[in-house]
Formats: structure tokens, C-alpha cells, sequence
């Protein structure tokens, strides 16, 4: 009996000796403190080994240990640590990234093999690309975090800026790699329920629940609507994928042979499937392409997992990185739904005495269902916040989450709950606000614009004022508006009362009625530029260009010094797949995705509530922006309109010319101010950016990181002859009076463009040539127009 239990005891020794050593841990990113999925965990000198999982945790279980543990993945420095004799051992990794040179491979003549694995892959892109689904509906989990990052020691000596280090100072702050500290200043936490057709391709997310925190928050309500999912898509299945308003070409996309070279790594087991691991890079470093590792499945050539990064040498201003991590998982359809996407995008300063960004995103997908599609009216509104989005149990986020938060996230949120306690920040962030949006809230009420505050011109002399309107919390269905100003030259009161009432948000639906008396300009539609309130008080500085001061009394030919009109508006817009983010009582665009935007409006002049003038008056207007691939983005807008009736000229089209040496898209460049009306005419306006087409391929101009611009439009128009008639030729003293040109029907005007943007990454020069109308007077065949402008 002693001999069997001294076997025993023998045999479960030998077993502790020998398939028991337990290594775990978690690698992160040295410089961000996040995770490093896929990386490589292996025994040193030995064939045991793993992989990170995609929130960067690892489990080895060996038999027996070398002297250490080293862990590996491209765009890092390899780490090792030492290994004791302990049967469980927790080592974490911090990595620091290195630069990856391409040099370092040296490829044989002929097909590489990772070709035909990339082949195959794209031939089978529709088995599973999520848009083959009818439609499809997801549970989300979105985590947002924005940090300050280079504080230079310039900056943070600057006496503002001490006084929020002083603070930060008594607290852990979070540093970089190169030990600068980071200031968080925003973290959400949303769940969110999205919603996808195929035909028509629809999209909708519904904010169910959001917890928001950051530097000049409030009630978070207009910011929670963007703290989801449907801003963070990322589709590699789609040839192009739109990021920062560029696209990117996908490294599985059709003509992937243009763009990329790929190098087959090695086979490896990724949750029990057998994948091919691919290196891939762009063959012109400035080309908008992705450089990283791809994993794909071997049984069916589906994607499994992508780590990919925007090169530092593509073509892109201030971005110093761009990084997408993705693990896909299978729909019982078979098309593949993302279960886990990580997104980190860092700004670099624009100066060197500024300050850059680094902004982190992370998205869990869970509880899909596919092919039980919507009905169309159910994607009306885009992006709908739930009444209580931010009312939730005491536990709720700890036990929605995924994953519980990290060390670093949880320091993020101290500090960025104590920097929006501290008096200098709050100042400045509600300064920034009141800036940006024209209106200081005071309760109930917002006093504004602060353009309305003081202006200067030559027929007003010195202009001053005051506006005022109710916000959300005096009504979210009434909202009252006002201002008045006064002329220090001219003696007059001008003003404006307006009343909106909205019928529907859901179909954003309002009817508006407004009076006011003011000192417009020719050319110059002021209803349209009173949501600019910055460009508004511009256009009213200085030396005002053909102010309502002259016209004639129709049928006479007698000169007037002011007319009176009223109208009657109604207008409708329609954009599909249009996201309109709602503040209180107004709303924002923040644009479509594919399909144009397409507006009417229509206007009676009536000659009653204190008009003179009966006129019928009809607009309309598309936009349309068109991601052409390789030879970049093309934008075209079509304007058109119709008056009827007999009216003075300010109230006809004044065609917007440009005398200035600056570029702008609002006007015609090798136009004059003031050289064509028209009381019915149609405009198509051209505009394509082609990014780094032609250049990035050119020795020599491709390091300047030049892009190419082209521009054209076209306009045809006329004026009826009793238009013409109200035009006096010379005033009460004989003095010749300017009127205006009209175009000839059958002739249109025409001017071509082309430039150069993106010199020293600020400024643009665009060459113009008129085409048509060369015959007239001061008309010019070539332009020269510069602009400067911040763009990525």
C-alpha cells in the first residue's frame, strides 16, 4: 500500500513538473496605454507560443520554460522579460513603437505567393461583405476618449496653462513614451442600437444610454448623439473606406494590385481557424493606403482580423497617425459583421507653440440579426437620442460594459472630472462656445449674436446693437428671436422680430414668421448668410458694396431712396442618407454619405403687411459630393431659379462676382461685382480635389505632398425686357448712374479652373480662365486667385 501511494505521489509531482507552468498578462501600447491585439507571446529559444486577444490579453500553458518570455508584433520593439520557476507567472508588456522600413524584405522574381491568397480573397469579397445582407441589426457598446497630447514645455509654461498643470499636478497624470504629460478632456461611454438596409442603403442608430464627461459639457444631450456606433464604420469588404473625409483604399479592394504589395508571414490558429497572416503596404508611400497585418481564414478566404495604419508619409496634413484594429465574426448568413473595432487617430500640432490631439474610439458589436429589414420611413432621422439616454441604475455601466475599464481609463475620468472644475478652464471653454456659436445663454435666454454688439461701415457710420432669443429650456416647440441696431451716420433703426414654432422633429417641420427693416446689399442675400453670424458682420464692415439706397418706381422711371417688401416662404429639403444632428431648438448638418441633397423654396411677394411689390419667386438646388476613387472627389451643385413679375433690381439674382485676389467657392472668380442679373438662370458649379493623383507618382513633387484642384462652372441667364425698364440710367443731378449686364440666353458664361493646394500644407493657388463674354468692358481672360486654408 506505502509503495502505491508513493507512486502516487510521484505521479501527481510529475505532473506539477510538467504542463503546469501558467504564463498570463496584457501588452499595451507604451505611448497610449492601449492594448495590442494579436501581438506574438513566445517562449524564448522554444516553439511554444500565442497570440494577445484583441483586448491584448495572453494565456501560454507549457510543460517546461526558458529563461524568458518575449513578446513581438510588427510596428513595435521586441520585449522580453525574465522567467522564475513559479508554476503561475504574470508578466505584463509594455511596447514601445519603432519604425517599421520596408527595406528589410527582400522579395525573389515572379508571383508572390501572398498574390494568389489575395486573389482568392477578393474574388469572394461578396460572399462576405455585410452589404450583401438584406439588412441587419446591432447591440453597441462605443467608448470615446480625446486627450491634449505634445505639450511642448513652451506651452505648458504659459501662464494659463499653469494654472491648470498646478492642479493636475496633485494627481497621477497620464504620460507618453517620451514622458510629456496628456490632458483628457472628453470620455463617453454609449449603448446604442444600429440599424442597416441594403436596398436602398439606409442607416439608424438609436442612443439608448450615454454617460458623457468633458471640458465644457453641459447636459450633454447634442454631443451624446455622436458618441456611437454609426460614426465609427469601418467596412474593408468596400473598395474605398471614408475616414477624416478622405478615402482610403482597402487592401482587399478590386485593383488592389495598383496599390499594394503584401508578404505571406506565416500560417497561424487564430480562435481554432487556421488563417494566412499577411504584411501589406502601399507601392507609393503617399498614396491614402493602409500598412499592417491582415489575417486571413484559410478554409473559406474570409477576413478574420486587420491591424492596418495610415504610413507617416502619406498624403495628409497634421495627422501623425492613424491605426484600425477589427475582429470580424459571421453572421448565420454568412456575410461578416465587425465584433470588435479599436480606432486611434492623433493630431499633430499646427504650429509649434500649439498643442496636438490623440483620439481613441472602441466599438463592441454584439446580439446581431440579420435580413429582417425596416421599412424605409424608419430611417427618416438618422441618429434619434432616447428622452431618458441619461438616466441609469447605480451598476448599470459596470455591468453593460464588455470589458471592465483599465487602470488609465479610470485616471482619464478623474482628471477630466477635475479639470472642468477648474475656474480658468470653465472660462475659457464657455468663452469658445460663446465664440462659436454667436449666443451667451442667461437662463432661459441667449444674448446675441455678439456680431450684432458693434460694427463699422461707410453708411452706417458706427453701428450698434443688440439681439436676444429664447433657448430649450423656455420652450422646446416656441422659440422667439430679436434684434435691433442703430446707425451712428445714416440715423436709422434697423431690426428684426422673428417667431418659429416647430410642428415636428421627427420630420423637422417649423413655420416661421419674421419682420425686420435693414440695410442689405446687392448681391448679397442676407436671409442665407444669418446662420454665418462671423461672415455676416464681415459682409457688413467696411465699404458696403450697392446698398439698398436707389431704385425706380416701376412704370415711371421716377428714382426712389427705399422700397418695402413681404413675402410669403415655403421650403422644403430632403436629404436620404443626410445626418442632422439636433441643439435645442436648431439643427446641424453634418452631411450625406452618398446620396444628394436637394432643396426647393418657394417665395410670394404680396402687397399687403406693409410690402409694395406682388412677385412669384421659385429656387432650387442640389449638392452632390461623388468619391471617385483614384482620381479623388468630385463635388457638383446645381442652382437654378425663376421670378415672376415686374420688380426693382435688388430684388432680381445678382450673379456673385470676385474682384478680390482670393479664392471662394460662393462666387464666380473671373467675374466682376455686380456684372450679371438675371430673373431666371441655372448654375452648375464643378469641383474635384484630387488628392495625391498624378503628384504622388512625380519624383521630386511627390515629398512636397502637392494636390491637384480643378474647378468649372457655368452659368445661363436672362432678363425680361420690363426688368430692364426700372433701371434709370441717370440720377435726379444728370449724373450717369452703373446699372448691371444680362446674359444672352443662347450664350452661357463660362470659366475653367486649376491649381495647387496644399502648399506648405496651408495655401492654394488656383489659375481661372474666362471662356465667354471676353467682349466687355474691364473683362479679364485670366485669373489669379490664393487662398489659405487647414485641411488634412
Amino acid at each position: 500500500m506505502l509503495r502505491s501511494l508513493f507512486f502516487g505521489v510521484a505521479l501527481l509531482l510529475s505532473t506539477f513538473c510538467y504542463g503546469q507552468f501558467t504564463l498570463s498578462g496584457k501588452v499595451t501600447d507604451a505611448e497610449t496605454g492601449d492594448p495590442i491585439p494579436f501581438a506574438s507571446v513566445f517562449l524564448k529559444g522554444k516553439t511554444s507560443g500565442t497570440s494577445t486577444d484583441f483586448e491584448g490579453n495572453y494565456l501560454l500553458k507549457v510543460s517546461s520554460l526558458s529563461d524568458s518570455l518575449s513578446v513581438s508584433y510588427l510596428g513595435y520593439t521586441t520585449q522580453s522579460k525574465p522567467l522564475t520557476k513559479a508554476l503561475q507567472q504574470q508578466l505584463n508588456f509594455q511596447l514601445w513603437p519603432s519604425d517599421f522600413q520596408l527595406s528589410t524584405f527582400v522579395f525573389e522574381s515572379g508571383e508572390h505567393p501572398a498574390f494568389q491568397i489575395i486573389r482568392e480573397a477578393v474574388e469572394r469579397r461578396k460572399d462576405f461583405d455585410k452589404r450583401s445582407l438584406q439588412a441587419y441589426q446591432t447591440k453597441n457598446y462605443t467608448k470615446i476618449e480625446l486627450d491634449v497630447d505634445n505639450l511642448s514645455e513652451e506651452f505648458r509654461q504659459r501662464r494659463t496653462v499653469r494654472a491648470v498643470t498646478s492642479v493636475l499636478d496633485s494627481i497621477s497624470m497620464l504620460t507618453n513614451d517620451e514622458g510629456e504629460k496628456i490632458l483628457p478632456v472628453f470620455f463617453s461611454e454609449t449603448v446604442s442600437s444600429f440599424y442597416y438596409r441594403t436596398n436602398p442603403e439606409l442607416k439608424k442608430e438609436i442612443i439608448e444610454k450615454t454617460k458623457v464627461t468633458g471640458v465644457g459639457i453641459t447636459d450633454g444631450s447634442t454631443t451624446s448623439q455622436v458618441t456611437g456606433a454609426l460614426f465609427q464604420e469601418y467596412n474593408f469588404y468596400q473598395n474605398w473606406l471614408r475616414i477624416l473625409d478622405k478615402d482610403f483604399i482597402s487592401p482587399i479592394a478590386e485593383g488592389w494590385k495598383t496599390y499594394y504589395d503584401y508578404d505571406l508571414m506565416e500560417d497561424v490558429l487564430v480562435d481554432q481557424d487556421s488563417c494566412f497572416k499577411l504584411l501589406v503596404y502601399p507601392r507609393r508611400e503617399q498614396d491614402l493606403a493602409f500598412t499592417g497585418t491582415i489575417w486571413i481564414k484559410k478554409s473559406d478566404y474570409s477576413l478574420k482580423q486587420v491591424d492596418l495604419s495610415i504610413p507617416k508619409a502619406a498624403n495628409l496634413n497634421f495627422v501623425e497617425k492613424i491605426k484600425i484594429q477589427q475582429e470580424l465574426q459571421a453572421t448565420p448568413a454568412g456575410p461578416l459583421l465587425p465584433a470588435k473595432t479599436r480606432v486611434l487617430v492623433k493630431i499633430g500640432q499646427i504650429t509649434e507653440n500649439t498643442a496636438g490631439l490623440l483620439a481613441k474610439f472602441y466599438t463592441a458589436t454584439e446580439q446581431a440579426e440579420v435580413n429582417q429589414p425596416k421599412e424605409t420611413s424608419f430611417f427618416d432621422q438618422a441618429v434619434v437620442l432616447k428622452p431618458d439616454f441619461n438616466q441609469v441604475p447605480p451598476d448599470f455601466w459596470q455591468n453593460t460594459r464588455p470589458d471592465s475599464l483599465s487602470k488609465e481609463e479610470l485616471a482619464v475620468l478623474q482628471m477630466v472630472d477635475t479639470l472642468k472644475r477648474i475656474p480658468i478652464i470653465r472660462f475659457y471653454s464657455e468663452s469658445l462656445k460663446f465664440f462659436a456659436s454667436g449666443y451667451l445663454p442667461v437662463k432661459k435666454l441667449d444674448l446675441g449674436p455678439w456680431t450684432e454688439f458693434g460694427n463699422y461701415n461707410n453708411v452706417e457710420g458706427l453701428r450698434f446693437g443688440l439681439g436676444l432669443r429664447t433657448n430649450y429650456s423656455f420652450s422646446n416647440k416656441w422659440l422667439l428671436e430679436g434684434y435691433g441696431a442703430y446707425g451712428s451716420v445714416d440715423q436709422r433703426w434697423k431690426y428684426k422680430i422673428a417667431s418659429t414654432v416647430i410642428l415636428s422633429r421627427r420630420h423637422w417641420t417649423s413655420l416661421e414668421i419674421k419682420a425686420g427693416r435693414e440695410l442689405d446689399q446687392v448681391g448679397l442675400e442676407m436671409e442665407n448668410l444669418e446662420g454665418n453670424s462671423i461672415f455676416l458682420a464681415a459682409s457688413r464692415f467696411g465699404t458696403l458694396r450697392r446698398p439698398f439706397v436707389s431704385t425706380t418706381q416701376k412704370g415711371t422711371g421716377e428714382l426712389l431712396s427705399s422700397f418695402r417688401s413681404a413675402e410669403l416662404r415655403a421650403g422644403i429639403r430632403y436629404g436620404r442618407d443626410e445626418i442632422i444632428i439636433i441643439n435645442d431648438n436648431t439643427r446641424s448638418s453634418l452631411g450625406p454619405r452618398n446620396w444628394p441633397i436637394l432643396e426647393a423654396r418657394y417665395a410670394q411677394g404680396i402687397s399687403r403687411l406693409g410690402g409694395e411689390i406682388p412677385y412669384s419667386r421659385f429656387n432650387f438646388y442640389l449638392y452632390h459630393r461623388i468619391p471617385m476613387g483614384i482620381l479623388g472627389t468630385g463635388r457638383y451643385e446645381v442652382d437654378a431659379g425663376k421670378l415672376w413679375g415686374e420688380v426693382p433690381y435688388p430684388l432680381l439674382k445678382n450673379h456673385l462676382g470676385n474682384e478680390t485676389l482670393f479664392y471662394t467657392t460662393a462666387a464666380f472668380n473671373t467675374m466682376n461685382f455686380n456684372e450679371f442679373a438675371s430673373d431666371q438662370f441655372i448654375n452648375l458649379r464643378y469641383r474635384q480635389s484630387f488628392e495625391g493623383f498624378l503628384f504622388n507618382s512625380l519624383p521630386g513633387i511627390k515629398k512636397l505632398n502637392w494636390r491637384l484642384v480643378g474647378n468649372a462652372n457655368v452659368l445661363m441667364g436672362s432678363v425680361r425686357s420690363e426688368n430692364l425698364a426700372n433701371l434709370p440710367s441717370v440720377s435726379p443731378e444728370g449724373v450717369p448712374l452703373t446699372t448691371f449686364g444680362r446674359l444672352n440666353p443662347s450664350i452661357p458664361y463660362v470659366e475653367l479652373g486649376y491649381g495647387i493646394e496644399n502648399i506648405f500644407r496651408f495655401f492654394r493657388v488656383d489659375f481661372f480662365h474666362r471662356m465667354t463674354y471676353l467682349n466687355l468692358p474691364e473683362a479679364r481672360p485670366f485669373h489669379v486667385k490664393v487662398s489659405a486654408q487647414i485641411i488634412l
